[in-house]
């Protein structure tokens, strides 16, 4: 019996905290979870408009995604946006194929990733950061050949050991996306005939992988 109450009183315990950090949260500027992203995070409805639904009544969002964006655009057009509403919740996920494209340096990446997830940190907002996905098991890069298949995923590999590092460092909590890259975009209900953009589905399917995270960590 002592037992059956002491398990009872700890559950009761661990939902008053998840219930005290998820109403942190609301802001009575009303804007309180800001996304980061590219074209990944720009579908209609996107994985941040489906993970919004989640938020407590009365928060609001700001999805600052940009389709060409690579991580130095982040930081000079939408790092200020953002702070100035005063987010508590950030999500974070590009897919890395933009700082490929412009010949990102992964130490360059590394000093960029750490520069923001400072300022969030100084902001004191609970931040999710997405990995970048396996180039080598999605159409779009797989279908312009081996070799440039493999100098993309030599960059995620590269890419992801920063975030993984720097998340550690700041405190930031890691979502595995590059985990998952064959299950997403091997399924053609989840990718549109690009090979790399995803349909309402496919950004169901990652909504519901930040959700299991962010709802287990209490935030939503």
């Amino acid at each position: 019996m002592q037992r059956l109450t002491f398990a009872l009183l700890t559950l009761a315990i661990m939902g008053s905290i998840q219930t005290a950090q998820a109403a942190q949260y609301v802001s009575a500027a009303g804007v309180t979870y800001v996304a980061f992203g590219d074209g990944l995070s720009l579908g209609s409805p996107s994985y941040v408009d489906r993970l919004a639904r989640h938020l407590p009544k009365g928060a609001g969002y700001r999805n600052l995604a940009s389709p060409y964006g690579t991580l130095a655009d982040v930081i000079s057009s939408e790092l200020p946006t953002a702070l100035a509403v005063h987010p508590k919740l950030v999500t974070i996920w590009l897919g890395g194929g933009n700082d490929g494209r412009v010949g990102t340096p992964p130490a360059t990446y590394r000093r960029e990733l750490h520069r923001l997830l400072a300022a969030l940190q100084s902001a004191h907002a609970m931040v999710f950061i997405g990995t970048v996905p396996n180039s080598l098991a999605m159409p779009f890069f797989t279908s312009k050949g081996t070799e440039f298949a493999q100098g993309a995923a030599a960059h995620a590999r590269a890419f992801n050991g920063a975030i993984r590092s720097e998340a550690a460092t700041q405190g930031a909590t890691v979502i595995d996306i590059y985990g998952v890259t064959n299950r997403i975009w091997s399924n053609p209900a989840f990718v549109v005939p690009d090979g790399l953009h995803l349909t309402a589905a496919g950004e169901a399917a990652i909504a519901r992988i930040f959700y299991r995270v962010m709802h287990h960590k209490g935030v939503l």
